[in-house]
């Protein structure tokens, strides 16, 4: 698995870009970093994740449950490219580990989200299309 991890906003929105098969201890070495990095910031700091281009998933719901929450900082994770039928166990599983979880399609929907969620990235989200 290849794995991108940085800040799109300085101290406020930690972008994750997985790519290939994504195994449970990747995702928890990750979460530490992302925990590291997050330590940094500015609270609430959030979290985009990127998963378009991961291939495999964790096969089973005990191994996503194995997932430690060690990345847990306050803001929300907003996860593009999941899988339609993934998204309703990601949902449950981030209601129960008390992490504000959204799923979105683009990366422009995932700033257009945090945006409307946290008034100080409101410089985020793109243009509409209009030139004034």
């Amino acid at each position: 698995m290849a794995v991108e991890l940085s800040w799109y906003e300085e101290g406020r929105v930690v972008y994750q870009r997985f790519c290939g098969v994504l195994a449970v201890d990747d995702v928890q070495a990750v979460a530490h970093a992302l925990k590291q990095q997050a330590e940094k910031g500015m609270l609430p700091v959030h979290t985009i994740v990127d998963v378009r281009q991961v291939t495999e998933f964790p096969a089973s719901i005990s191994e996503i449950n194995s997932l430690k929450n060690d990345a847990d900082m306050m803001g929300w994770m907003v996860v593009i490219g999941l899988h339609p039928a993934v998204r309703s166990l990601a949902r449950v599983m981030s209601w129960l580990r008390g992490v504000q979880y959204r799923p979105v399609s683009t990366l422009e929907d995932a700033l257009n989200f945090l945006a409307r969620q946290d008034s100080a990235l409101v410089h985020l989200a793109p243009q509409n299309g209009l030139s004034g």
